[in-house]
């Protein structure tokens, strides 16, 4: 779910932070969100460049400090922008 919301934020050029309780885990979601995006660059939806221009746009870090300066906080998966 925090994936997804980091996605609809990035999509729309806002910087976005995530975390999670490992790094494993961590790492894990941001597999997944570049799997989702290179799905629509494969069905031809969203062109190569413009998927990385979107994940730039998510930064993984791994601590409360790294979102003290966020505008929003969103949920417990802490899918933050800024």
């Amino acid at each position: 779910m925090g994936g997804g919301i980091a996605m609809s934020f990035a999509d729309f050029g806002f910087d976005v932070k995530i975390m999670d309780v490992t790094q494993e885990a961590l790492d894990r979601g941001m597999e997944r969100i570049r799997s989702n995006y290179a799905t629509s660059v494969k069905r031809g939806s969203l062109a190569e460049d413009e998927m990385q221009r979107r994940l730039a746009r998510i930064h993984p870090v791994d601590g409360y400090a790294d979102i003290a300066d966020s505008d929003v906080v969103i949920g417990q998966c802490l899918s933050v922008w800024t």
